[in-house]
């Protein structure tokens, strides 16, 4: 009966919309030159716009904006229903609020309906309300006397009726329909729609028994969420609306339910899936009483949503990556998403969705990538950044997995929860063969709806909400030996909480990484025997060099200079061994890293990953020890002059002559032995500037990245083995060009140092004998071959030129050369320490300005004890002791090679054609001190991670050394040549070059 009554509102409005829309289509195509259109060929909507402003109406035949024909209309702003079936906004005009329009829509009839009349529908007729239903004046509309009623148009009779829908039945809210209850138990009762009968209850739209609800009675704990960092364990809202009755629905259903299903996991997830209690407690059980069916990698119940990883690392850990599948192309992921009431958003691309932080960078998702991302965020920029994982008010769940593309299926990618505790114990640790580790398949990333609390009535307190997010989540990529691909990746999240007031107003740091990691037993159990075979062979080492010390300084008994030169042995062997081995496996790294053509290889990381930053940061502070310990010794050898000159003139002392030699000769050679223990031929300036132009104006720092060249570009960080490798190879060649530089052409055709020295001892008739222990030293001789050194310009001249006509005497000592390492006998030893001990209170002097009382006595001291040892040492010389005597030898390479001592019976000289005497100068020790430097460089440099910077601490901190050095070694020079030192000049570490003659 009523379907005669009433029209359908799509027809009535349809034969009206045709004759605008055909109206439309001829005018634009009259006037389309007068007119803007958008890309749709509809008119701009500035132009309608512009109408609207004005309250006027956009006249279609003549495109000009227009007043509405009838004073009881006003133009159509809005194009919601039913305006937007008759016309759009803009474009026509509707009758104001209580008129009817009789006319058409181009030109409007407005007439007012009577004050108890309703316009209709389509808004063309008045009607008035029937006997079902009567007028109310407030909201002028028609309202039903009986509740549940739907509201119907009669057109014929002109009125509104109502009609009553059945008990079974509610009416929407439009009062248009009357709509089915769910249950079909559910009746209308009591003023409300669809209840369930007496004995049952509603649960999300089905009637269930009181009695069969006894199972599903929750504890008090199985509503509760711990917040660590808060403190603070709350009776969650949303576990106490959703999860009983998401638990029986699931149940009921048996399990067929799959959103009363998902959202029992879920909330699981926001316990955080402790398997005591709530969520978690019910899903297990889910899970056992389940019927199995086979799904991939585990016998897990198909119709319950997989969670666990029960069989650990097991699961997964056959499935790999190969490396050709990957190469130059990025990953691909996909996620799942689904919210806390279980509704399933469907899947997508991962893309930046897991990226709290922002941004587009995505590069991480090629191979090999290590990617760190991190940022400081507030609520809002939380908010902010989740909402691009679903536009839903709820907590979102991921699940990640990876595709491959080999077989077109898509695998899981497990993921730990730092947070995860098992019976109190937090055992997940980021470690891919970590068999205690306990792997889950959801996560989410802001959680703010299990912070919020309810009482005992399920009523919401005042509480302070918290909120829950992901603080850190790390990716970590497993690369198996070469040639077997890439583990699949698992996932770790370590959330924190705070109350929201507080991340409002304090932002809180957000990370996110992926690593790629090599499995370094091997190379690590290598490392440690190594190092135990260094600290073993170090021992022995030491106890070797504590010997040598101990028999070169004439000790009898083990005392403490003997076991502090066994420490500093092995201090210095250990240091050795730990940085060339660090060295070593860095370069190794280098090479093998930026030579891969194809990514098969990672680089180790800090920590427990890789033993060489531990192993190069005590390696460089046992070579700095080492250089400093060595420069120590070398500033305090024993060095005396012997002069070989015959006195042949009076020299005016005073108020008498003596006959004496001049001491400018031994000034002379004292000063330039001091210049010369301070020259270098690779000076430290010139060194780190060199290696830093290498490094940074030739770009070789680029290969300090880790980038394995598989994305396009992106930021990647410098890994600290390929930053000490570019350090040690840039400063090894700045230093073998400055080496090959002196050898092939300064030392050859400019100047030798060490020979100029040489001959500058013969040509001043003075020898220098230096130990650097009691027995062991160097000996230049020095004695001219000419009768008197100190003479005037013409017979120094005629002896140079008898020598180059080789007419005079030949050089040298006993004809063995002019350089010998020598043993002294200890009776020699203590003559010359027992002439240096009585000039302790007279050395002061050597290098004081000004006079004071008793200076001229200690004066008279020195020259005699001059005088004293220089006899000593010439009788010694010339044999004329008859039991302090010395031989000539040829030392054996064996001998050398091991720095053997000879029983030192009587004093042995032995041939060194090699100079080693320099071993006591800077030139002889720069190689060490080099690679000292090398070890302050790579130390600096991996604590601040600056070429430039780094290098600047090391010229400083080298400067302050040679500062240091040569001080001291002109002060020691002074006491133990008797030499006024204020003739001695102090140096930094310089090249021959800018050595001052």
């Amino acid at each position: 009966m009523f379907r005669h009554l009433m029209m359908d509102r799509k027809m009535r409005g349809s034969w009206d919309l045709g004759v605008v829309a055909f109206l439309t289509v001829l005018v634009v195509g009259m006037a389309q030159q007068s007119v803007q259109y958008n890309n749709d060929g509809g008119v701009q909507e500035e132009t309608v716009t512009a109408c609207i402003r004005n309250n006027q109406v956009l006249n279609l035949f003549t495109l000009q904006c227009q007043e509405c024909p009838d004073p009881n209309s006003s133009p159509t702003t809005t194009p919601s229903y039913p305006v937007s079936q008759r016309n759009g906004a803009g474009l026509s005009c509707e009758c104001n609020e209580g008129y009817a329009n009789s006319g058409g829509e181009s030109q409007p009839n407005c007439a007012p309906c009577n004050s108890s009349q309703v316009v209709s529908l389509n808004g063309k007729f008045c009607l008035g309300c029937g006997t079902n239903a009567h007028y109310d004046s407030t909201s002028k509309i028609c309202i039903c006397d009986t509740l549940n009623s739907i509201q119907v148009e009669n057109i014929m009779d002109n009125f509104v009726d109502c009609v009553q829908c059945a008990t079974t039945q509610y009416a929407t809210s439009d009062l248009e329909q009357c709509i089915s209850c769910p249950d079909s138990r559910m009746e209308f009762t009591g003023g409300q729609p669809c209840q369930c009968p007496s004995g049952f209850l509603d649960v999300s739209g089905i009637c269930i028994s009181v009695d069969d609800l006894v199972p599903y009675q929750l504890r008090d704990s199985d509503i509760q969420v711990t917040f660590e960092n808060s403190g603070q364990t709350v009776s969650s809202k949303i576990h106490s609306e959703l999860l009983q009755r998401n638990w029986i629905l699931c149940d009921a259903s048996n399990f067929q339910n799959t959103t009363a299903c998902e959202s029992v996991a879920n909330l699981c997830v926001l316990q955080l899936y402790d398997r005591q209690v709530g969520a978690c407690d019910i899903y297990l059980e889910f899970v056992r009483t389940a019927t199995l069916g086979q799904q991939q990698w585990s016998s897990w119940p198909q119709e319950i949503p997989w969670l666990y990883h029960e069989q650990g690392v097991s699961e997964f850990s056959d499935f790999r990556i190969p490396f050709e599948v990957a190469q130059d192309k990025m990953l691909e992921f996909t996620a799942r998403l689904s919210t806390t009431r279980g509704v399933v958003l469907g899947t997508q691309p991962l893309d930046n969705l897991i990226q709290l932080c922002g941004g587009n960078d995505i590069s991480w998702q090629y191979l090999g990538v290590d990617f760190a991302q991190s940022c400081v965020l507030d609520l809002s920029d939380l908010r902010a950044a989740v909402t691009k994982l679903a536009p839903v008010d709820e907590t979102v769940f991921i699940e990640l997995f990876i595709n491959d593309s080999t077989t077109d299926l898509i695998y899981p990618i497990p993921v730990q929860i730092n947070n995860y505790l098992l019976q109190g114990v937090r055992i997940n640790t980021l470690r891919y063969d970590d068999a205690s580790s306990q792997y889950f398949r959801r996560f989410f990333l802001v959680d703010e709806s299990s912070g919020i609390g309810v009482d005992e009535n399920g009523a919401s307190i005042g509480n302070e909400r918290i909120v829950r997010y992901a603080s850190e989540i790390t990716i970590l990529f497993f690369i198996q030996k070469p040639g077997q691909g890439i583990r699949y990746p698992i996932m770790e999240v370590v959330y924190r909480d705070v109350y929201a007031s507080e991340l409002g107003s304090v932002p809180v740091p957000i990370t996110f990484e992926t690593r790629y990691r090599t499995s370094l037993d091997y190379y690590n159990l290598t490392l440690l025997c190594i190092t135990v075979i260094t600290v073993i062979v170090g021992f022995v080492r030491a106890g070797f060099v504590a010997s040598t010390f101990k028999t070169r300084n004439f000790i009898t008994l083990v005392d403490g200079r003997v076991l502090i030169a066994y420490v500093i042995a092995y201090c210095t062997f250990v240091g050795a061994i730990f940085f060339w081995v660090s060295i070593a496996c860095s370069l190794y790294w280098f090479i093998a890293f930026n030579a891969q053509e194809q990514f098969q290889l990672t680089l180790p990381r800090t920590g427990n990953d890789d033993w060489i930053p531990g192993l190069l940061i005590t390696g460089s502070c046992l070579k700095m020890l080492e250089l400093l310990v060595m420069l120590y010794r070398a500033s305090s050898a024993d060095v005396f002059i012997i002069d070989w000159e015959t006195p042949q003139r009076k020299i005016a002392v005073g108020d008498r002559q003596v006959i004496a030699t001049t001491v400018w000769r031994k000034n002379l050679v004292a000063n330039e032995w001091q210049e010369l223990s301070s020259t270098r031929k690779a000076p430290v300036t010139h060194t780190i500037l060199f290696a830093l132009v290498v490094i940074i104006g030739f770009s070789f720092q680029d290969y300090s990245e880790n980038d394995p060249r598989t994305a396009p570009s992106f930021q990647t960080s410098q890994h600290y083995n390929l930053r000490t490798s570019i350090i040690a190879l840039s400063v090894l060649f700045a230093s073998v060009v400055q080496y090959a530089f002196h050898a092939l052409f300064y030392d050859r055709f400019v100047e030798n140092a060490v020979l100029q020295f040489i001959d500058l001892c013969v040509i001043s008739n003075l020898s220098v004998i230096v130990t650097d222990s009691k027995s062991h030293g160097y000996y230049i001789h020095g004695h001219s071959p000419h009768q008197q050194a100190d003479v005037d310009m013409y017979s120094m001249m005629e002896n140079l030129k008898k020598e180059a006509q080789d007419i005079a005497q030949a050089r040298g000592l006993e004809e063995s050369g002019d350089t010998f390492e020598v043993f002294i006998p200890q009776k020699l030893r203590d003559q010359w320490d027992s002439v240096l001990d009585k000039l302790e209170d007279s050395v002061e002097i050597l290098g004081r300005v000004g006079f004071k009382t008793g200076d001229t006595d200690r004066m008279q001291n020195l020259v005699q004890a001059n005088n004293t040892l220089n006899q000593l040492f010439v009788k010694f010389i010339e044999h004329s002791f008859r039991d302090i005597d010395f031989v000539i030898k040829k030392r054996g390479f064996v001998e050398r090679l091991l720095e053997a001592t000879p029983e030192i019976k009587r004093g042995i000289f032995f041939e060194d054609p090699t100079m080693r005497f320099t071993n006591l100068l800077m030139l002889g020790m720069e190689v060490k001190v080099l690679i000292a430097e090398v070890a302050i460089f790579v130390f600096w440099d991996y604590l601040i991670t600056n070429y430039v910077v780094a290098g600047l601490l090391t010229v400083l901190l080298s400067w302050a050394l040679s500062f240091w050095f040569s001080t001291r070694g002109a002060s020691n020079i002074a006491k133990k040549t008797i030499t006024d030192g204020r003739f001695l000049t102090t140096f930094l570490f310089i090249s021959p070059s800018t050595e001052k003659k």
